[in-house]
């Protein structure tokens, strides 16, 4: 188009140029017409000058146009031969068998796929089946990346995941946006990374099971603790915190407050090993009541974790037993028939006065709770009891 108009405009040139000539050999005759005749002719040729002038200037302008013009047609060639290189090199890049990238233009549901991941990955090859990544990868790591891409597109929230595959391979996923773009990057790890990242994995599985245990500890009425290697509490349950008085468990572990008194802790730390634990009764003052707890602490290299159990109550049913026993045992001892108690293995449990009176038997003897055997060979040996043809077969 350019040229066209250039060809247009040198025509034009010497169309003018050669009625110039045409006038100017005109003006001669003329000149003797008189002064209106040469007004005229000074308009004519001034308006032919003006067009000429133009038409040149025109003509410059539109001749260093077309060179700047060429110009920036080669520079523009150049940097598309820069860009369509830097693509090649790219693709070549993304083409590469370890990773897999997944784009995402806007919000459009038709993403758009580059390169590979290992077939030994267990990775879908067709584009249609790589997004349904419950049929690939495990549950957990299914269902984590799917609510990451899905806060990716919707957010623009990144993020940065370690993936398991259903071969047992790990992945690792990063999620990103630029440019109204969001992409997902799947490399496929190998040595140290993948060691690392399998680290990192078990780090995950352990952290979510202490959480887990702890949620449940945090459900029981038992005090729980853990402590760290120089003693210190580093975390307790909530029955913990509510024994002690603290707001709450993360109060407790901070200010420092103890379950157990100072001497019963000093105990635990003098008995408890590595491959014994502490397991005895200890008393201690719980909301102003003195109360007791069977207590097992168990201790590692790295600290030591204890529970306690209130038998409180167990106690006093047991100190009441006691005394109730001892007042039966009080009011046999004073009765005239002599008496004996047997446990469920033949053992002597008691006996009251009569009952030494009436055999003659050492107290000694008696409160060494003879088996009902022994004592009846102790009586037939003092001859408190005639003889047996078959004695074995008596007893």
């Amino acid at each position: 188009m350019v040229n066209e108009w250039f060809t247009g405009s040198k025509r034009r040139l010497v169309s003018a140029l050669s009625a110039g000539s045409a006038l100017t050999a005109l003006a001669g005759p003329a000149h003797a017409a008189g002064p209106y005749l040469a007004t005229t002719e000074i308009v004519t040729v001034s308006m032919l000058l003006g067009v000429m002038s133009a038409a040149m200037v025109s003509a410059i302008w539109m001749i260093r146009q077309r060179g700047r013009m060429e110009a920036e047609s080669r520079e523009l060639k150049a940097h598309l031969s820069d860009a369509r290189h830097n693509v090649s090199r790219l693709q070549a890049l993304i083409g590469d068998k370890d990773r897999r990238i997944v784009v995402w233009d806007g919000l459009s549901d038709k993403p758009e796929f580059l390169g590979q991941l290992p077939a030994e990955t267990g990775a879908p090859l067709a584009d249609r089946d790589f997004l349904a990544f419950g049929r690939w990868l495990k549950p957990t790591s299914a269902a984590e990346i799917e609510r990451a891409v899905e806060k990716l597109r919707s957010q623009a929230q990144s993020f940065d995941l370690i993936l398991e595959t259903s071969r047992e391979e790990v992945l690792e996923a990063q999620g990103r946006v630029s440019g109204g773009q969001a992409f997902v990057r799947f490399v496929a790890l190998n040595n140290l990374r993948a060691e690392a990242a399998e680290l990192r994995l078990e780090r995950d599985r352990l952290v979510q099971a202490l959480t887990t245990l702890q949620g449940l500890l945090d459900q029981i009425d038992l005090p729980v603790w853990q402590r760290a290697a120089d003693g210190s509490l580093a975390w307790v349950n909530e029955a913990y915190a509510e024994a002690v008085e603290a707001k709450d468990a993360a109060g407790a572990v901070a200010e420092g407050r103890e379950l157990l008194p100072t001497i019963a802790r000093e105990k635990i730390r003098a008995a408890s090993t590595y491959d014994a634990p502490f397991r005895d009764k200890v008393s201690t003052v719980v909301h102003g009541n003195r109360s007791f707890f069977d207590v097992v602490d168990a201790r590692s290299p790295t600290g030591s974790a204890g529970i306690a159990v209130n038998v409180s109550d167990i106690e006093a049913v047991r100190e009441e037993l006691v005394r109730t026993l001892k007042s039966h045992a009080e009011t046999l001892d004073h009765l005239a028939t002599p008496v004996a108690i047997f446990d469920g293995e033949q053992r002597l449990q008691f006996y009251n006065q009569a009952f030494q009176r009436m055999w003659e038997i050492d107290t000694a003897f008696l409160e060494g709770k003879p088996g009902n055997g022994e004592l009846l060979d102790r009586l037939r040996a003092n001859g408190k009891l005639p003889e047996q043809l078959n004695w074995k077969q008596w007893k």
